[in-house]
């Protein structure tokens, strides 16, 4: 157990663990899906699920919901409700490009292993995908953080129309390189109720230092070119990227899918609040 403990921290240490187990997941209202065993996320006071109905002799009249009452001309109080676990299916893109620069496969490999730690926080199930094979479903951390752990990078790419199991949400963590993934995104919101979608990059593919002559070579493609990074090499490329991130965006909000861009030299309290917020 102590091993497997000591893997386990290589992911995530014992700070970031306790400050994860005090988020939550972004679920939204999901009842309007149809996707079985759904999730309620009606959110009452504090973090106590509840529904409105109309006033019954008896009810507590600190229920009264006023706002409520004068909109619908009637007395209307909060009711709680039980929340139903949910189920969050992570997809990680193991191809070539996610590992050609450690640091990004390092952070892509925590922001997994957080996401199942913040669901499992709230007895929530966890699922994984890598290279099309799906885990089993996790309902305790330190199981998840141990196929996690396992992950390997992988020499092919990642599939445009994965298999999954409908679920409550999906989240896709990808540096989406190439114009195939958004065949996977649309593929993947036919799926799930919701689809958050983390494009994961490398420091230095944000923001890459002037050189001298370098070969880019494409990792999966294994297609070559060689240039010079000038200050202006650099700024085309940048315009191009920013191109390509804004493209994503907004193919993403057109399909109803949350879009969050990060890079390898933030950390992972700053990635994760945007994640999540």
């Amino acid at each position: 157990m102590a091993r497997q403990h000591d893997e386990n921290t290589m992911l995530l240490d014992d700070a970031q663990l306790q400050w994860l187990r005090q988020l939550q997941l972004p679920w939204r209202t999901l009842a309007t899906r149809g996707i079985a065993g759904e999730r309620r996320s009606f959110t009452g006071r504090g973090n106590e699920p509840e529904l409105l109905r109309r006033y019954q002799y008896g009810d507590d009249v600190r229920r009264i919901d006023w706002p409520a009452t004068l909109r619908l001309q009637r007395p209307t109080v909060r009711q709680p409700q039980a929340v139903m676990p949910g189920r969050v299916h992570v997809l990680l893109d193991t191809s070539p490009s996610m590992h050609v620069v450690s640091t990004k496969w390092a952070i892509a490999r925590q922001i997994c292993a957080a996401v199942g730690v913040v669901a499992t926080a709230h007895g929530d199930s966890v699922s994984g995908m890598v290279d099309a094979h799906s885990s089993p479903w996790f309902n305790d951390a330190n199981q998840w953080l141990s196929w996690v752990n396992q992950i390997q990078a992988s020499p092919s790419p990642m599939q445009t129309a994965p298999a999954v199991v409908p679920c409550q949400l999906i989240v896709v963590i990808s540096d989406l390189w190439h114009e195939e993934v958004l065949q996977s995104i649309q593929h993947l919101r036919q799926h799930c109720a919701q689809l958050m979608v983390v494009h994961t990059l490398a420091a230095t593919e944000v923001s890459p230092e002037p050189g001298e002559e370098i070969t880019l070579r494409d990792s999966e493609r294994a297609d070559e070119v060689t240039l010079t990074l000038t200050a202006q090499t650099i700024q085309k490329y940048q315009d191009a990227l920013e191109a390509w991130c804004e493209h994503l965006r907004v193919h993403c909000l057109a399909h109803d899918v949350d879009y969050t861009r990060c890079h390898a030299a933030q950390s992972l309290v700053t990635i994760m609040n945007e994640v999540l917020q």
